[in-house]
């Protein structure tokens, strides 16, 4: 409805635009003039008593939630489980399924209108259209007495697929191993278990040679992740400073090779880890493009795990503080100082057989926020590094950010490169 209220208010709006236009040239439209105002006012009243309705519907009759345990479908296709207190006024719903949380953008094979069920399967047909670690949204909203509520709040969920590969059968171990044999940790009681064992996957091998400084680090006495202080106080240096949905990232003299990515209990924003799954997913496809393209030499990129903190000691229990139970572990890619990497991106360094491969893994993994060369920054060894990994899968590409950076040589055939869509 909202959808029919814009058009019809667009389509009144271009109405009398050309309605104005012609009344100053002709007297006849004096007459309708009144009468057509009217009608059009009696049109955006309904309009606006329809949204009052929705409104109202939803304050009033109650909502649905999705209760999966699972965010992450592993192997199998999406389904979810439907928690409704509308009663039985409500018979059909409508559900949607975007790549974008604004659902701005929805693939017709993704939405359907139908009878309600407590639980949605979705076909083989229609898993066919989801991507292998893409992160997606489903909404729903219900019709109750024949008026459609408005959407309710969106289920954020991840798609794994076989990734098939020649030189193994084991298809599994190609998305989860991380060079190591994941064992168990201790369970977190202040972690749901189905975030756990979403996560778990993911986590920092237990043989992994930093493990055991981890610990160290983190069952001090003291709560080190509850902020900046407690950060600092812990001999952490803070190399970028944390913002609202911005981890810090930090080193120790511990873990030397290793950067951690961490939200701070003083931090309210919380992803539960997911992000740090998408971070993961997405070094690893990274990986693959620079192993398949034979582009070792020019690029590397950092292997990355989830470490579960350990659940004491606790964060304050005052109110500005929201417990966070995950940290990310990286490989220090050793990156140049901010100037020296911009001005690498405009010297010699940066060459044709560069940007054509850079705009190929870009173009071909749809990572649209490295698209900036504090993103694809360089390494002391000469390599440009993929550091931020969180963003894949997403079409299209600015590319003619990068230019920015580059030389007046360089910026004129990236230009070629976007005008060409690829390296010929």
């Amino acid at each position: 409805m909202p959808e029919l209220k814009e058009m019809v208010t667009f389509l009144l709006a271009l109405f009398f635009n050309t309605l104005q236009r012609v009344y100053d040239m002709s007297p006849i439209f004096l007459f309708f003039r009144r009468y057509l105002i009217q009608t059009s006012l009696y049109f955006i009243f309904f309009f606006q008593s329809i949204s009052t309705v929705e409104a109202s519907i939803n304050d009033s009759i109650g909502v649905i939630s999705v209760v999966n345990e699972d965010e992450i479908f592993d192997h199998i296709t999406p389904y979810f489980i439907l928690k409704s207190d509308l009663g039985e006024h409500c018979k059909e719903i409508w559900w949607q399924i975007s790549t974008d949380e604004s659902f701005n953008f929805t693939i017709p094979n993704l939405e359907s209108i139908q009878d309600f069920e407590e639980t949605i399967f979705l076909d083989s047909l229609t898993d066919t259209f989801f991507n292998h670690g893409q992160e997606y949204f489903f909404r729903v909203r219900a019709k109750y007495d024949e008026v459609w509520s408005q959407w309710f709040e969106p289920f954020y969920f991840l798609v794994l697929k076989p990734v098939y590969d020649q030189d193994s059968a084991d298809t599994r171990s190609l998305l989860h191993t991380n060079d190591g044999i994941v064992t168990a940790y201790q369970e977190n009681p202040y972690v749901d278990p189905g975030i756990w064992n979403n996560l778990s996957p993911y986590f920092l091998p237990e043989d992994h040679p930093i493990r055991d400084e981890l610990d160290n680090i983190f069952s001090y006495k003291k709560r080190v992740t509850q902020s900046k202080k407690t950060l600092k106080k812990a001999k952490f240096k803070i190399i970028r400073e944390g913002k609202y949905r911005h981890p810090y990232v930090v080193s120790h003299p511990s873990i030397q090779g290793y950067l951690l990515k961490l939200y701070t209990d003083k931090q309210e924003y919380n992803t539960k880890g997911r992000k740090f799954v998408r971070r993961i997913l997405g070094a690893q496809f990274v990986q693959e493009a620079i192993d398949e393209h034979g582009y070792n030499s020019l690029f590397k990129v950092p292997k990355k795990w989830i470490y579960p903190l350990p659940p004491e000691p606790s964060p304050s229990n005052k109110k500005k503080y929201h417990r966070k139970d995950f940290v990310l572990v990286v490989e220090d890619m050793d990156i140049l100082e901010k100037e020296k990497n911009y001005d690498m991106w405009k010297s010699s360094a940066i060459t044709i057989d560069k940007l054509d491969a850079i705009y190929t893994i870009l173009d071909e993994l749809g990572l649209y926020d490295t698209i900036f060369a504090f993103n694809l920054p360089f390494s002391k060894d000469g390599k440009i590094a993929f550091i931020d990994t969180e963003y894949y899968y997403k079409w299209p590409i600015r590319f003619y950010r990068l230019g920015y950076y580059l030389s007046p040589e360089m910026k004129e055939y990236w230009k070629l490169l976007i005008s060409n869509r690829g390296p010929n």
